[in-house]
């Protein structure tokens, strides 16, 4: 009689992903136009 391992496969926790640059990139394009116009609106009334 010999003795041989057994390894059971078991799901693994998802974690979910801190990191998603599509959306934080699609936030700093969304965000850039108004960013631009405030700027410039400023130094134009300076």
């Amino acid at each position: 009689m010999t003795t041989v391992p057994i390894f059971l496969l078991v799901p693994q926790v998802k974690l979910p992903k801190r990191l998603d640059l599509a959306r934080d990139a699609k936030a700093a394009q969304d965000a850039l136009p108004a960013a631009i116009v405030a700027n410039w609106v400023q130094d134009k009334f300076e």
